[in-house]
């Protein structure tokens, strides 16, 4: 009798345990109507428990029956969707900034599913700081710059290599960024491509980005303004100012990324 009583103790364990899985899942306990997972709860359990004298199943209704008073619903344990990926540190070069994500998350209180047409939207804040993409380094004013001297180019060429990079043949536009361009450049045996084309001799240079205006420091007789001369470079080695050029000529090449990760 001993032995049947054990076996059957130990049956109403498995079977409770059973029950709060299928409960957690939002499965029926049974293919029929007769039981249901709301059918047992933690006050039934625990009546189950005193009526069998089982003060195993009775602990485990009164634990579930805490559950059920703080947080009412299983569900409200993770009722979110994942977050969406991190948007763009708003930081500036160099310095400290912010950046958010969001995840949508149910309000459903019946069933551990995303409810779309009554949810929320949690939002995450994050501290960044802005730095230069791989390969790229940050110059005293925080330009993003990459020297390519592992091989000459033609400019479309070298323009082709920095679009690969996410960014463009550096636009020198300032006499700061003009600075930190050279300070960069210095010991290249060749000449370097930057940003700058035009159509023909007499019409105005133009710029993938930044400033349209156009900043110059010419080397003495340029520019040369020879009908092919529609590319902008900078001479070697001791001088580092502008010239126009043939765009199908080779040379090294200066990329910038403005955008920052």
């Amino acid at each position: 009798m001993k032995t049947k009583f054990q076996h059957d103790k130990s049956l109403v364990f498995y079977l409770v345990i059973y029950t709060i899985i299928q409960v957690v899942q939002g499965a029926p306990l049974t293919n029929g109507n007769v039981t249901k997972p709301g059918d047992l709860n933690g006050e039934k359990l625990i009546e189950f428990g005193i009526k069998l004298n089982l003060p195993k199943l009775q602990l485990i209704g009164k634990v579930i029956e805490n559950i059920e008073q703080k947080i009412k619903n299983l569900c409200d344990l993770h009722p979110c969707l994942e977050w969406t990926e991190w948007n763009e540190c708003n930081a500036d070069r160099g310095h400290f900034g912010s950046k958010f994500r969001t995840r949508q998350c149910s309000v459903n209180m019946t069933a551990c599913e995303i409810d779309a047409t009554n949810s929320r939207t949690e939002k995450e804040l994050g501290v960044c700081i802005g730095y230069c993409p791989k390969d790229y380094n940050m110059t005293k004013n925080r330009f993003c710059v990459k020297v390519y001297d592992d091989s000459v180019r033609t400019q479309d060429a070298a323009e082709h290599q920095c679009q690969k990079d996410g960014g463009h043949l550096i636009n020198v536009d300032s006499e700061e960024k003009y600075q930190d361009v050279i300070s960069v450049i210095q010991g290249l045996s060749k000449a370097v491509w930057i940003d700058g084309r035009r159509k023909d001799v007499g019409s105005p240079w133009e710029y993938k980005y930044g400033s349209q205006k156009g900043f110059f420091k010419w080397l003495s007789g340029q520019p040369g303004d020879g009908s092919t001369e529609l590319c902008l470079k900078l001479y070697h080695p001791s001088t580092w100012l502008w010239g126009d050029n043939p765009c199908t000529s080779s040379y090294y090449s200066v990329c910038e990324i403005t955008t920052i990760t």
